[in-house]
């Protein structure tokens, strides 16, 4: 039985795997030698590579009508550097909704969230703390469109510790009545 208006459910998640995503639209590298789809160091974690100008990547999927976009969906990027050199790594996450038969953006909207996390530990995979958007938040996914282009872009990609990112984690509410489910349950705080 659903419950009315979906109070009292937990968040549901949302995993895009490394393997999911591509570089850029060109499906070119940025010449630097340096890898796309690539294990960070030798530890066994495959991540992608921002590397030299490569600081964007995107994933392409029919939007999902199982969200709730009018709640807040929580937004964190996993990730591994191959040294921990004490630098914040930021990211942001930006979307491109599109019909059938029409093009998504070729380069990355503007972000309607930005994440950031200092690692602790090189070659293990950390987690960003959590940002939140929901469907009123300029920019962000209304979830009215047939496809949508997720973007990543490491922002402070070209510093000292290399970046890789292992995935893309959302937290939401599960559409499962018309209009916005009611939500009572805290922030994830889990990062």
């Amino acid at each position: 039985m659903i419950r009315d208006r979906n109070i009292n459910y937990k968040y549901q998640n949302l995993w895009i795997g490394a393997q999911a995503w591509d570089k850029n639209l060109l499906f070119v590298d940025a010449g630097d030698a340096g890898e796309l789809l690539t294990e960070v160091q030798t530890s066994g974690i495959m991540g992608w590579q921002f590397d030299g100008g490569d600081d964007s990547l995107y994933h392409t999927l029919a939007t999902p009508t199982h969200i709730d976009w009018d709640n807040s969906v929580f937004y964190r990027i996993v990730y591994a550097v191959d040294t921990a050199s004490d630098l914040t790594e930021t990211f942001s996450v930006s979307a491109s909704g599109f019909s059938f038969g029409a093009l998504p953006a070729t380069t990355p909207p503007t972000a309607f969230v930005t994440v950031s996390g200092v690692p602790d530990s090189a070659e293990t995979v950390v987690a960003t703390a959590w940002g939140k958007a929901d469907s009123s938040t300029t920019d962000g996914i209304t979830g009215t469109s047939d496809m949508l282009r997720l973007y990543v872009t490491n922002t402070t990609e070209g510093d000292a510790q290399q970046a890789y990112m292992v995935g893309l984690e959302l937290r939401f509410l599960p559409k499962l009545t018309d209009g916005p489910q009611t939500n009572d349950q805290t922030d994830p705080t889990d990062a």
